[in-house]
């Protein structure tokens, strides 16, 4: 990821990117619809991956009648946002989604066995467990929105993704919807792609453990006896 700004500065970058097109290079831009453009730009990133710096690890109690966890929710509303939910003995597989063909109140037992999504978005729990009886501690990784706040023009948090891949997605749209270069636009529009396949393609390239159950292999040469 490249270094994140402030939407102060990212509307700055726009207005810089939107003088340079012929067409509409002596007109006013309006900073508030920027501002609109760079948070729509954030929210169609943000579901594209499971970006490991917008994600958070929750670990909460079943209360063994709802299939949901006591005490309060969290800031994820829908179970598109949540990326697996292992049972309290889970270590490598996570829990499967319900099945549909499945009666799940046949399902016997207090050990989480489906997750089926829920509307979260007053509750802020965006799934329950079935059994409803199921009872101990799941775990589960789910992408977490920023708070409104940073996507206030006069915010002091910086914007928490690559800022050029925003900048190109505000800059196309501005184009696009302006209609003026529709050239333009479609260069800005293939742009912003390239830069979000890089950042897919950065995260692709982290380094992963190809087979966890396997213990971790020395660090320096040993001699055999």
């Amino acid at each position: 990821m490249a270094e994140f700004k402030l939407m102060s500065d990212l509307v700055t970058d726009v207005q810089r990117e939107l003088s340079q097109v012929p067409g509409i290079g002596t007109q006013a831009y309006s900073e508030d619809y920027i501002v609109q453009l760079l948070t729509a730009g954030f929210k169609v990133v943000f579901r594209e991956e499971f970006w490991p710096h917008l994600s958070e690890w929750f670990q909460k109690t079943l209360d063994g009648s709802t299939g949901q966890w006591s005490g309060a929710g969290v800031d994820v509303y829908v179970l598109q946002d949540v990326r697996c939910v292992y049972g309290p003995k889970d270590r490598y597989r996570p829990l499967p989604h319900l099945p549909r063909h499945i009666n799940p109140y046949e399902i016997a037992g207090t050990t989480p066995r489906y997750v089926e999504g829920r509307n979260g978005a007053s509750t802020g729990k965006p799934f329950r467990i079935w059994p409803l009886a199921a009872t101990g501690t799941i775990t589960f990784q789910a992408r977490v929105m920023p708070d409104d706040e940073v996507f206030l023009s006069s915010s002091s948090d910086e914007v928490p993704f690559d800022d050029l891949t925003l900048v190109y997605y505000a800059a196309w749209q501005y184009i696009e919807n302006d209609g003026s270069n529709p050239g333009q636009a479609e260069k800005l529009k293939n742009m912003f792609e390239a830069r979000l396949a890089q950042e897919k393609k950065n995260l692709a390239n982290l380094p992963i453990d190809l087979d966890p159950r396997m213990a971790q292999s020395n660090s320096e040469w040993v001699e055999l006896p």
